[in-house]
């Protein structure tokens, strides 16, 4: 049996294209867990209408809103099935993704598959067509741990997984308390505890963008909260580091990359020397700032993060150039 998890906000202008493609999957045995998390607009009522229609099929659950991740613990607390999908309100699969998935390529002995997605923006959205049939092949087959050997940026993003529920609970895996990049905290626990792992090409998720994610959230007091989440994450990456030695070059390597999302928040922050330079402290004593690549991104991280006054024009010019003319036109963020 698969669950699908889907986690509401607010999403009524999207809401009902997400819960029709999760209809159109072509599974036997499924169920789609919806969790509104105090949604004020409509989206308690369509979801309501929705089970209505698919009794069987679409649940719902009611709740104060708590956030992302305490959406998708509660969501996963209520899932029955031995395998189980995250879908976000403003996204959706082609018709039979999880049909051909499971079908394909989940065998007895997976706990962990990966497979592709499409980003498509407003403007890409009015023009996309999707393929007739679906199609793949396994480009990995082993242990977690060897697919982060060769170097891909693996962690982000639950909805690009299938999981087997018994190994999230063997492991007490749940969602961390994170304003952002809770995914990427959820993923770096699961590979830590190293599952049998396959990857599929298969481009079967379509990732949307909208002006009302909270990824494109520029409000100050969610940023502070944001860049609290990522040293929360460097944290947690520098403590696996030093239990697995042996994957710390990995792990270093993750670090840097998700550098440039948290410089971004950085930058949008308007701290005051003595918290940038607190801030600065921390990151010295994580070992994460100097950075260690040579590349251009690191270099500029660094130069900006020598002292207040690059940090205060580098700010400046972001939150007045970047954010209002450049962060818009994005398509990922």
């Amino acid at each position: 049996m698969l669950s699908v998890i889907v986690p509401v906000y607010n999403a009524e202008k999207f809401l009902a294209r997400c819960l029709d493609s999760l209809l159109e999957q072509g599974v036997e045995d499924y169920e789609v867990v919806c969790v509104n998390d105090g949604s004020t607009d409509g989206s308690g009522e369509i979801l309501q209408q929705y089970h209505k229609r698919h009794p069987d099929v679409i649940k719902v659950l009611e709740q104060e809103n708590r956030g992302l991740p305490a959406a998708r613990n509660e969501g996963m607390g209520l899932a029955k099935g031995d395998v189980l999908a995250f879908c976000d309100a403003d996204d959706y699969l082609v018709p039979g993704a999880y049909r051909y998935l499971l079908e394909n390529f989940w065998t007895e002995e997976t706990e962990l598959l990966r497979f592709d997605s499409v980003t498509l923006d407003r403007k890409m959205l009015r023009t996309w067509r999707e393929k007739d049939e679906l199609e793949g092949s396994i480009l990995f087959d082993g242990e977690a741990c060897n697919f982060l050997r060769e170097g891909r940026k693996s962690l982000c993003f639950v909805w690009s997984y299938l999981y087997r529920q018994s190994f999230l609970m063997e492991h007490g895996i749940v969602f961390r308390m994170l304003k952002q990049c809770e995914d990427t905290a959820f993923n770096l626990d699961v590979y830590m505890c190293n599952p049998h792992m396959r990857y599929v090409n298969a481009n079967v998720y379509r990732y949307t963008t909208s002006e009302g994610q909270v990824t494109r959230c520029r409000e100050a007091f969610y940023l502070r909260d944001a860049v609290e989440s990522y040293v929360l994450l460097f944290e947690r990456m520098e403590e696996y580091a030093r239990q697995f030695p042996a994957r710390a070059k990995e792990l270093k390597r993750y670090v840097e990359w998700e550098m440039r999302p948290f410089f971004s928040r950085v930058l949008s922050v308007k701290y005051s020397k003595t918290e940038m330079l607190s801030l600065k402290e921390v990151l010295r004593g994580m070992g994460v700032l100097p950075m260690r690549s040579r590349s251009m991104a690191a270099r500029v991280v660094n130069a900006v993060m020598n002292n207040y006054v690059s940090y205060f024009v580098a700010s400046a010019l972001y939150r007045n150039l970047f954010i209002p003319y450049v962060l818009p036109r994005l398509s990922r963020n």
